[in-house]
């Protein structure tokens, strides 16, 4: 680990500051006004900043191997979890199926290598519309299994953001946007994945508070899904009233 002891940097709400302790991947940093702990390097991706360019560019070169081995990661877990939907997928030339057999796309159940934790929450309204163009470019693209995916997780979903744009209504489900950077195979292999958890990040992020419930709006839900090409139940999962967030662009 780098030796940042007595280093000079700064926070973007607490201002200036001194590194006073090191300990393994924990800084300690004696501000005017309270003393604080951070990870180390992630904090200066951030939070912190280093005064001393030399220091500030080995913590950059720090955070630009992370990065990279944690985007060769990911990599890499995509393509096992492609190579096993791929294998999974059931082809027969014995008969062709009939108008009235419903074919789904392969499901991919992770296995534990797969399974990741702590994926982080959304923390602006911006990685909240991240999301939400994923799952629309899912939806637009019609290919499987994302499109048919995608559609689910609106059918099934209880807590919605539902954003206005030009007197159109579509339909989020909080608990895949309330995740950053997230896309099928992380929402799938994400082990924690709980609204109880996304609605007070998207609530923070919009600057709402809960989602509630809203006859005009559930009305409005139900109007979208019929226009994805499915009936709405009356009720969310489990037979939950669903609620909602709004915002218009």
């Amino acid at each position: 680990m780098l030796n940042l002891l007595n280093e000079k940097v700064s926070h973007k709400s607490l201002g200036e500051g001194t590194v006073v302790a090191v300990d393994e991947e924990v800084i300690t940093v004696q501000f005017a006004s309270k003393t604080s702990k951070f990870t180390f390097p992630a904090a200066f991706e951030k939070f912190l900043t280093a005064h001393n360019p030399a220091v500030a560019s080995m913590i950059q070169g720090m955070l630009g191997g992370i990065k990279a081995a944690e985007a060769k990661a990911k990599a890499e877990q995509k393509a096992r979890i492609e190579q096993r939907l791929a294998e999974s997928k059931v082809t027969t030339t014995s008969r062709p199926a009939s108008k009235n057999t419903m074919i789904r796309p392969a499901k991919y159940v992770p296995s534990p290598a797969d399974i990741v934790y702590d994926v982080p929450t959304v923390e602006s309204l911006d990685e909240i519309l991240d999301n939400c163009a994923t799952l629309d470019g899912y939806i637009k693209s019609r290919k499987d299994p994302e499109y048919t995916y995608a559609l689910e997780l609106v059918k099934r979903g209880t807590c919605f953001l539902a954003i206005e744009d030009e007197g159109e209504y579509r339909f989020y489900p909080s608990r895949f946007i309330g995740y950053y950077n997230n896309s099928m195979v992380q929402h799938e292999n994400n082990g924690d994945k709980d609204g109880r958890v996304t609605n007070p990040a998207i609530a923070a992020a919009i600057n709402q508070g809960n989602p509630t419930p809203n006859s005009e709006l559930d009305s409005l839900y139900k109007e979208y899904c019929a226009r994805l090409g499915f009936h709405a139940s009356d009720k969310g999962t489990f037979g939950v009233e669903r609620k909602f967030w709004v915002i218009r662009r």
